[in-house]
């Protein structure tokens, strides 16, 4: 096992090259720090997992209401209930820009959820 200097705050120098040389208690304390360290970094890795959950869920149900309000309006439109019209333009954009969203919403998700570089 390598010993670094910055986890426990010493600039680097300040420790003895083999690790058989370091006493007991300063071997203990050392470990202890790690360990420390370690539950810190899982709560920290917990608490993201959350976080991310939570608002992978709400980006996902914003998508399903915008999809389903778009799906309305062109059934509105479609079959002209209660007069309802819309030119074919702005139901292609609309259609268009709800594709793109999702599209790009889900891509944004997955890219967040699997980062691939740090974890």
């Amino acid at each position: 096992m390598k010993i670094s200097p910055d986890v426990i705050g010493l600039p680097p120098g300040h420790l003895p090259t083999k690790p058989d040389h370091l006493d007991e208690e300063f071997r203990a304390d050392l470990a202890q720090h790690q360990i420390e360290h370690l539950k810190e970094n899982n709560l920290n890795l917990q608490s993201t997992r959350k976080l991310r959950q939570s608002v992978a869920r709400a980006v996902y149900w914003f998508m399903v209401a915008w999809s389903l309000a778009v799906l309305a309006l062109l059934v509105l439109a479609g079959f002209k209930v209660f007069g309802f019209d819309l030119p074919p333009a702005v139901l292609a954009a609309l259609i268009g820009s709800t594709t793109a969203g999702v599209i790009g919403m889900v891509a944004f998700l997955v890219k967040g959820l699997f980062p691939s570089a740090k974890y």
